[in-house]
């Protein structure tokens, strides 16, 4: 085990390792910091089958909550389940016959609240967002502006959503030398919730990878708050890659 510890570290960079701890099934690695890139928390993503992601958030080498997400029934509308051991905040979300059923509990202090929602005014919740956006690309990169009904766990309701495409160099850091991202603007279709909750920004790339979420988060801070951070991913395969192609051949 040990060994298998130690070849799945060795692929990804040092940086990684130290704020993450990779595993041998861990496929990929979010790095989120703050507006001003203070480091927050890591996110390692393993996918235990073709149709589950489990997500564990870790600061300071410990993990402090963890997601589940099974996109068996309908990949815009995944099942999720997060906790947060720290405030014991919980997010659920589940099919249930044709009623998308909401589960959202803000401490462990707080009333467990319930909302069941018709499945046919839901388009897309949490995570199911990523799909959304690679089920419609040719759409979005034909310049279309596309409304999404986005099911809010922590609102326990449907938030009218519009996207777009911006132009690449809105999504790129002027310290960055990434080329050409595909950007994506998200944002409330509502002049009085823009103002509340703010707009996202997601970069991805040639593979439809989504590289850099820029906008508010579902894990708060320490402190219990809602937070806005900018997400980085990087992805196992393009180190394996590296790592296979810079080997000598065995003699």
């Amino acid at each position: 085990m040990l060994a298998s510890l130690i070849l799945a570290a060795s692929l990804w960079p040092t940086q990684l390792i130290q704020l993450c701890s990779p595993e041998s099934n861990t496929k990929i690695l979010g790095i989120a910091k703050s507006p001003t890139g203070d480091f927050l928390y890591c996110e390692k993503i393993d996918a235990s089958t073709e149709h589950d992601l489990n997500i564990f958030y870790i600061n300071n080498g410990k993990k402090f909550a963890e997601k589940k997400i099974n996109y068996a029934t309908n990949p815009a509308i995944p099942a999720v389940e997060q906790t947060d051991s720290r405030s014991g905040e919980v997010r659920v979300a589940e099919i249930n016959q044709q009623m998308l059923s909401l589960q959202y509990q803000a401490s462990k202090k707080d009333k467990l609240l319930h909302t069941d929602i018709p499945l046919t005014k839901v388009d897309v919740v949490d995570a199911g967002f990523d799909y959304f956006i690679r089920q419609h690309w040719d759409e979005l990169q034909s310049g279309k502006v596309l409304s999404v009904n986005f099911a809010s766990i922590a609102h326990q309701k449907v938030l009218p959503l519009r996207v777009r495409k911006l132009e690449a160099e809105k999504c790129i850091e002027k310290s960055n030398s990434e080329e050409n991202p595909y950007c994506y603007f998200v944002e409330i279709d509502n002049a009085f919730l823009r103002l509340v909750l703010g707009n996202i920004k997601l970069a991805y790339d040639e593979q439809h990878r989504l590289k850099k979420f820029n906008g508010v988060v579902n894990i708060e801070s320490e402190s219990g708050s809602t937070q806005t951070a900018i997400i980085s991913y990087y992805y196992k395969k393009d180190y394996l890659n590296e790592n296979i192609s810079t080997q000598k051949p065995t003699e």
